[in-house]
């Protein structure tokens, strides 16, 4: 027998994959079940986009998400790293202010994130150092070759 309560709302857990890879997907669902328990949410439902760019909104498993929220499903929405959520500066701001309109708080396994507009400075610029280092490794890939 659970111990939720009613109208506890769901966290979300959110998982993409650029490109097709089942192994991905079950790493990043192990890892937000592991936090989701750890944090003792035990009401939550996977969105998952499988071989899906992050770089558009237009995916089937983030619409579901963004329905969800808009009708105060979601009181927190999960991912294993924010760049999994969009790969656009414009894009990641307009879904922020999305979260913050329906209270749901944006949480990774390093800790929770700052949604206050003061915040969306430093995450964009935490996803721009990560797709900078990424392209720098896949340069130094493409060299070596």
């Amino acid at each position: 027998m659970t111990t939720e309560k009613p109208d506890q709302k769901t966290t979300a857990l959110y998982i993409r994959t650029a490109v097709k890879n089942n192994q991905a997907i079950i790493a990043q669902k192990k890892k937000l079940v592991e936090y989701a328990q750890q944090k003792g949410n035990k009401k939550y439902k996977f969105y998952i986009d499988n071989g899906v760019s992050g770089l558009s909104t237009d995916r089937p498993a983030l619409s579901q998400l963004m329905s969800d929220i808009g009708k105060e499903k979601i009181g927190d929405l999960a991912v294993t790293d924010i760049s999994i959520l969009s790969r656009n500066y414009t894009q990641m701001a307009t879904l922020k202010k999305e979260f913050e309109k329906f209270g749901v708080s944006l949480i990774t396994p390093e800790g929770d994130i700052a949604l206050e507009s003061d915040s969306i400075k430093d995450m964009l610029q935490t996803i721009r150092k990560r797709l900078d280092n990424e392209l720098l490794d896949g340069k130094d890939h493409a060299q070596r070759k």
